[in-house]
């Protein structure tokens, strides 16, 4: 019990530095450098490579009604 609240604070403190460091790190480069298109662009791809990375390590499996019930809300979503 007690191993899980200091991974959960863990994680919420990896979280905190993540958010702080991509704050200070926006409003540095954002106006002048970078367009903030491109700028989310780069933190959608960078978030995707980094959860990809991540399911080599966590083995999970997922019941294929999950995926076609996921299909189906990006399908009507994109309409």
């Amino acid at each position: 019990m007690q191993s899980n609240i200091i991974k959960a604070h863990l994680a919420l403190f990896a979280t905190h530095v993540i958010y702080a460091a991509n704050h200070f790190i926006a409003k540095g480069i954002m106006p002048e450098k970078v367009n903030p298109n491109a700028l989310v662009m780069f933190r959608v791809i960078g978030a995707g490579l980094l959860f990809w990375a991540i399911k080599y390590f966590i083995k999970e499996r997922v019941a294929k009604k999950t995926f076609l019930n996921w299909r189906c809300v990006v399908y009507l979503e994109l309409r």
